[in-house]
């Protein structure tokens, strides 16, 4: 049995889903977000039930976009 460390999981599950949706493997850039604090009443920030149902929404993208991957995958081999 393989005893690989959290991180190795981790990364085992980045790279499949990469693979699986078609993307290139390559690292992340760390100063790729500046992440700053909103000020209370920012104009450009949207309420929060906007922005969790954004959030939702995208989350249901993904989804179905790594079903619909992995069903073209499973006919592709024939299962």
């Amino acid at each position: 049995m393989e005893q690989k460390t959290l991180a190795e999981h981790k990364q085992d599950r980045r790279t499949w889903v990469l693979e699986a949706l078609g993307q290139p493997h390559e690292p992340s850039d760390p100063h790729r977000y500046v992440w700053k604090p909103v000020p209370a009443g920012d104009a450009n920030l949207a309420p929060l039930a906007v922005r969790l149902l954004r959030s939702v929404a995208e989350r249901q993208r993904w989804c179905a976009h790594l079903c619909e991957s992995e069903a073209g995958a499973q006919e592709s081999f024939g299962n």
